[in-house]
């Protein structure tokens, strides 16, 4: 994709052999989205109920740091 990986912690990247296991058994149960990962899990049920404004302010700290 020529997406960089610098400022995103290590730990958050997945290798792709988990990801596309973790979407082949979700085919395989029927599901058309899945979240791969207990971070990415956590990351997601967190957004569902913290505030929109929380999540806008994060995300626009993220990009000001990448400047």
């Amino acid at each position: 994709m020529g997406m960089s990986r610098d400022g995103i912690p290590r730990w958050l990247w997945m290798r792709a052999e988990d990801v596309v296991e973790a979407s082949l058994r979700g085919l395989d149960r029927g599901k058309v989205f899945v979240v791969p990962g207990a971070v990415y899990k956590l990351i997601v049920m967190l957004e569902k109920v913290v505030p929109r404004w929380v999540s806008a302010r994060v995300v626009v700290g993220a990009a000001k740091r990448k400047k």
